[in-house]
């Protein structure tokens, strides 16, 4: 008889906030896929990536641990120093096949860093070629070569909804649709456009999602894998993607386990990518290492109640170092937060610095010439929607708070009023205490380490070069190997 462990396809998107899904009640996007997978088991209403930018979220899901904790890892286009063991290499080294196809763990260089620090393969496993609207035929030709007496975990990595985005969306008039537009970007035209074409690409996202499904059923393997569908970070837009606001970390999260988990349940945890890796080797019967920061999901999911099914999971962390070189010496902008279910406390640990770029702009975000970019550089000149320009580009203070439940677009920052002084307090004590605990070199008095790692994306405009010195010392890091046997657990 074969391993009859459950197999485990991962989807995850490139750039969706939550709550574009048609599940969460979302105009703008039709997502059938994504819709039935969450009533076959579980939606999840408050799924946070632990950082607003895609390469550190995607080390932080591998590893299950905060960005602040894998070094070189938490800065986006860096190192991926190979002590850190991942989640897809020990499922392999546990007897699971392992591959993907499209995005995995980048941008970076898993290969670079030298003695003890590169690692010998891929962070995630065996790469199949794909390219967006085509990915399924990846996954086709994987079970078609699959041997059915082993359990296979496939990561499907879309690059949608990323940006460019094609006038194929315009072209459809999709710019005509209804849109609730967040309150953070003004309703012009151009706007309109862009988030057609957003719309679009999470909509292809969910028919290639539908591919995938139809997929697993020809083969007979739909009944025993654990699907999950989620996103990176949030959408790509000024005070979404690349900032710790509401829409720059959270995001969708559905999951489905046909004849294991109950369904068609709401779950109001609040959780975080980081608990996946946990989640994942205790679907696949494994030991976990230790250092894990995540927590495993598998008893919400098994559980047959909704709501609050945890009663401890009442908030998550996230936080960012830098994403593209923006500012002069490649400097980072550092940010931690702690999410509550009514709160949002933001840290800005170099309020001096410009937030989305230096000088004022919105470099950080993306430096392609996009629509919305090319509309936001107009805004100064029209004295109604240059608040809009200024508060994605402005500086900002030490501490930000927002009450998520009645300004979920985090316009109103309440730090500073003297009725929400014990909130700010409270919350930055929590938030500090956790820090503490899991080693933050922001809050060890180390945190110029962030400042200087090698950063493998080109800097496009013209600051002063980086600062390129490695302070993390890795003279004596055992590089974790992925072909160590991994032992069943005895539970």
């Amino acid at each position: 008889m074969g391993d009859e462990r459950p197999n485990i396809l991962f989807c995850i998107s490139d750039d969706q906030s939550w709550p574009h899904a048609g599940a969460y009640g979302s105009p703008e996007v039709k997502t059938p896929n994504f819709d039935t997978i969450a009533k076959n088991g579980a939606l999840f209403h408050h799924c946070f990536a632990p950082s607003p930018s895609c390469a550190p979220t995607r080390a932080s899901i591998l590893t299950g641990r905060n960005i602040w904790q894998n070094q070189e890892a938490g800065v986006h286009g860096s190192l991926f120093p190979a002590k850190f063991p991942v989640f897809t290499h020990l499922l392999e080294a546990g007897g699971y096949e392992v591959a993907y196809t499209g995005k995995g763990w980048g941008p970076g260089r898993w290969n670079a860093g030298g003695k003890n620090v590169a690692r010998k393969r891929n962070p995630i496993g065996k790469r199949l070629t794909g390219k967006p609207g085509h990915y399924a035929k990846a996954f086709k030709k994987f079970m078609s070569q699959h041997n059915r007496d082993q359990p296979f975990f496939f990561w499907f990595g879309s690059t949608d909804p990323h940006r460019p985005y094609s006038n194929e969306a315009v072209d459809k008039g999709l710019q005509d649709r209804e849109f609730k537009m967040p309150g953070f970007l003004p309703d012009g035209l151009p706007i309109r456009k862009d988030l057609a074409g957003y719309s679009y690409e999470i909509e292809r996202f969910d028919r290639e999602l539908g591919e995938f499904i139809q997929i697993l059923k020809d083969a007979g393997e739909y009944e025993n894998t654990l699907i999950i569908v989620t996103s990176d970070n949030g959408m790509p837009f000024p005070r979404a993607k690349m900032h710790c606001y509401e829409l720059g970390t959270h995001v969708p999260f559905a999951v489905q386990w046909p004849k294991q988990m109950p369904g068609n349940r709401t779950i109001n945890d609040l959780i975080s990518l980081v608990d996946l890796a946990p989640t994942f080797l205790d679907v696949a019967q494994l030991r976990r290492p230790s250092g894990l920061t995540g927590s495993s999901m598998l008893k919400i999911l098994m559980s047959d109640q909704e709501g609050q099914v945890d009663a401890s999971r009442v908030y998550v962390l996230t936080g960012k170092e830098r994403h593209d070189p923006a500012r002069q010496y490649n400097e980072c902008y550092p940010i931690r937060t702690i999410r509550t279910h009514q709160y949002l406390y933001l840290r800005n640990f170099k309020p001096d610095r410009w937030p989305s770029g230096d000088p004022p702009s919105c470099l950080d975000l993306s430096w392609s010439d996009h629509l919305t970019r090319q509309y936001f550089d107009t805004l100064p000149e029209n004295e109604g929607l240059k608040p809009y320009y200024d508060r994605a580009v402005n500086k900002r203070p030490l501490e930000e708070v927002y009450d998520i439940r009645k300004d979920p677009y985090c316009l109103h920052n309440l730090a500073g009023l003297p009725e929400y002084k014990e909130v700010c307090e409270s919350l930055w004590a929590k938030l500090q205490e956790k820090l503490k605990e899991q080693k933050d070199p922001r809050v060890m008095g180390k945190g110029d380490c962030f400042e200087t790692v090698p950063c493998f994306i080109p800097n496009k405009g013209s600051f002063s070069p980086p600062r390129v010195r490695d302070r993390f010392d890795h003279s004596q890091d055992k590089p974790w190997t992925y072909t160590t046997p991994q032992n069943r657990r005895d539970d």
